[in-house]
């Protein structure tokens, strides 16, 4: 499930300028619509707001899809191609992992590249580019995904321990009121 939708917040950026490019989605932002482009403005605006809330979508800073900006920067792409390879290899990293989330510093050190990265260009003391910005993201996304899986999975592996334990040592149980049959 966690993977399904990570899909489809990592698909939506893509549909807005691919969809202007293909003339589904209008690129007119003002707010009269003409009627047979009602709806498909409506998903435009949708995508933009919704990642507008989590994005400050500058559109110098974003990548350019057949003339349109994505819905995202650069930097926020990364994050979430990151975070969805991650999702997609944690399988095969797992065993090696274990049931317990790694250690907090390697979360701090995989948020390293993407804040010198950020403080770096906003201080003026260098200019990061596109590349740096989708790269130190990556980083940052396929870290977070780890943890987010390793909790998820720790999560629910407690509440699978917790109920089956209720069930087993259920208060009828106890007194013999429950055979097993």
């Amino acid at each position: 499930m966690v993977l399904g939708l990570a899909i489809i917040w990592v698909a939506g950026p893509f549909l807005a300028p691919v969809g202007m490019a293909h003339g589904w989605i209008s690129a007119d932002s003002s707010s009269a619509f003409p009627d047979y482009h009602r709806l498909p403005d409506l998903i435009a605006f949708i995508l933009r707001s919704a990642y507008g809330r989590v994005c400050h979508q500058i559109p110098e800073r974003s990548l350019w899809i057949q003339g349109h900006p994505m819905a995202i920067c650069a930097r926020c792409l990364g994050i979430y191609l990151g975070f969805f390879a991650g999702l997609l290899t944690y399988p095969l990293m797992h065993k090696r992992l274990g049931m317990e989330l790694p250690r907090r510093r390697w979360l701090l050190f995989a948020l390293l590249p993407l804040a010198i990265d950020f403080t770096g260009g906003y201080l003026g003391l260098f200019e990061n580019t596109m590349a740096s910005r989708i790269a130190t993201g990556f980083v940052a996304g396929l870290a977070g995904s780890i943890y987010t899986a390793a909790g998820l999975i720790a999560a629910t592996h407690a509440a699978i321990m917790t109920v089956s334990a209720r069930r087993y040592y259920s208060p009828l149980r106890e007194r013999g009121g429950v055979h097993n049959a």
